[in-house]
C-alpha cells in the first residue's frame, strides 16, 4: 500500500523482462509514478486483487492445498493476538508497519474434523506434477501412501473440466513408486490431460502373522486387492474396499479429478485386481486394462496366490473366489471396454 515502495519494486526488477505486481491498496488519493524509461526498457507493471484467485473456482482448491500441507500459511503470520479486546493493538501494529499478517483469536474454537492427509513431496514431470500423499485409511486402519500425477497443478490453470483419472494397480512386491518410476507414463498423460493414481499394493507398518518360511507372495507388497477375513489380516488388509471406495473418495475430494471419468488398469497381481474390480463394478469405470494378469487366483494350485488366499481366507474358498478375476468376469453380465495383453513368451503364461 506504500506508493514509494511500489516504485522502488518496479525499478529494482531486471531491465528487459522484469515484472512488478502491485498487491496492496494505497490510501485514498495516492498515485504511483516512475520515469517512462523504466517501462520503455521492458519492465512491466501489473496489479492484482486477492492474488488473482476466483472465489468460486479457485478458493476451494486453495483451501485443499492448505489442508494438504502444500501451502504453509502459518509462515506468513507474523503476529497473533488473543481476545477481542486486542483488536486495537492489532490495528496499531498493522499501521505501524511491524506486522505483515496479524490474526486475532476471538475464542478458543478449534476446527473439527481436520483430515489426516498430507502431500509429502511434489515433483514437476512433463509440465505436470507427481505428488506423494500420505493419509489415514479407515478401510485399512493405518496410514496409506499413494502417488498421483496431475497434468496441471497451477490452480488458476485448473479452471477447466476436471481431469479423467486412471487408477494403476501394481504387482507383487511393488509399492506406490514402481509404476510411476518405471512405466514412462507422464508424457502421454500430460499430453492427453489425464490424471493417474498409483496406490500401494498393501498396508505397511502394521502387525501381521509371520509366515514360515517367509514368502513374498503374502503380506506386505502382496495385498491381492481383496478384503481378508482371517483373524490376523482382516483388520488391515482390506485393499478391495480401499481401491473401490476410499481412495477414489480421497482423490476426488482433494484433487481436480472427475468423479465420472474413471478407468482402472494393472499388471500381474494388479491385473487380476483391475479385472476383478471392473467386473464387479462395471458402472464405476469407463475402461479396464490388464497386462499379464494373474488368473484363477482362488485356485489352491495358483503359484502366486494359493498361499495368500489360504492366509487371507483360511478354508473359506467361496470368499476367495470373490477376488478371482476369472470367476468375476464369468459371473458378470457386462464389463467396461478393455484390453488384456499377455506376452507370447511369458514364462508364467500357463
Amino acid at each position: 500500500g506504500h506508493t514509494p515502495v511500489m516504485r522502488e519494486a518496479l525499478e529494482l526488477t531486471h531491465r528487459g523482462f522484469g515484472e512488478s505486481t502491485l498487491i496492496g491498496v494505497a490510501a485514498a488519493g495516492k498515485e504511483i509514478a516512475t520515469r517512462p524509461f523504466q517501462l520503455i526498457t521492458g519492465r512491466q507493471w501489473k496489479g492484482v486483487a486477492f492474488g488473482g484467485w476466483k472465489s468460486l473456482d479457485d478458493v476451494p482448491k486453495l483451501a485443499n492445498k492448505i489442508l494438504l500441507g502444500e501451502m504453509p500459511i502459518d509462515k506468513f503470520i507474523t503476529h497473533n493476538f488473543k481476545g477481542i479486546d486486542k483488536i486495537q493493538e492489532l490495528i496499531d501494529t498493522l499501521h505501524g508497519g511491524e506486522c505483515l499478517r496479524g490474526v486475532l483469536e476471538i475464542n478458543d474454537y478449534a476446527f473439527g474434523g481436520e483430515p489426516d492427509i498430507q502431500v509429502e513431496k511434489s515433483s514437476k514431470v512433463y509440465g505436470g506434477s507427481l505428488k506423494q500423499v500420505k493419509h489415514w485409511s479407515e478401510a485399512n486402519q493405518c496410514h496409506m501412501t499413494f502417488q498421483i500425477f496431475l497434468p496441471e497443478d497451477d490452480v488458476p490453470k485448473q479452471r477447466c473440466s476436471a481431469f479423467p483419472v486412471i487408477y494403476h494397480l501394481s504387482g507383487l512386491t511393488c509399492d506406490h513408486t514402481n509404476a510411476a518410476d518405471k512405466s514412462g507414463y507422464a508424457r502421454a498423460a500430460a499430453r492427453n490431460r489425464v490424471a493417474i493414481v498409483f496406490p500401494d499394493t498393501s498396508p505397511r507398518g502394521v502387525e501381521i502373522p509371520a509366515v514360515e518360511p517367509a514368502n513374498w507372495r503374502v503380506g506386505f507388497g502382496a495385498g491381492h486387492y481383496c478384503n481378508a477375513t482371517t483373524e490376523g489380516y482382516k483388520k488391515h488388509f482390506n485393499m478391495y474396499t480401499y481401491i473401490t471406495e476410499e481412495l477414489p473418495s480421497v482423490c476426488e475430494k482433494f484433487f481436480h479429478i472427475d468423479t465420472n471419468r474413471r478407468s482402472i488398469m494393472g499388471h500381474s497381481m494388479g491385473g487380476n485386481g483391475a479385472l476383478n474390480i471392473a467386473a464387479r463394478n462395471p458402472d464405476a469405470f469407463k475402461s479396464v486394462s490388464a497386462f499379464a494378469p494373474i488368473c484363477n487366483s482362488s485356485s489352491e494350485t495358483s503359484e502366486f496366490c494359493g498361499l495368500a488366499m489360504k492366509e487371507y481366507f483360511g478354508e473359506n474358498k467361496e470368499e476367495a473366489k470373490k477376488y478371482d478375476c476369472f470367476v468375476s468376469m464369468m459371473a458378470g453380465e457386462e464389463m467396461p471396454k478393455g484390453l488384456v495383453d499377455v506376452g507370447t513368451h511369458d514364462d508364467f503364461g500357463h
